[in-house]
């Protein structure tokens, strides 16, 4: 019984830290692709006052 509650304790706490995994590795996306779009959008904008 005593086990029992313990790999349910632990089978939490491993899904609490892959729900914060994917939390974490969505977030960090989101940061990726703003980064990514403030560099193309700065990359562009000499290009067209260029031309």
């Amino acid at each position: 019984m005593f086990e029992m509650k313990l790999n349910l304790k632990a089978l939490d706490t491993m899904l609490d830290e892959v729900t914060q995994l994917r939390w974490m590795a969505r977030h960090a996306v989101v940061a990726w692709a703003q980064v990514v779009a403030t560099c193309l959008a700065q990359l562009r904008q000499p290009l067209m006052v260029g031309h």
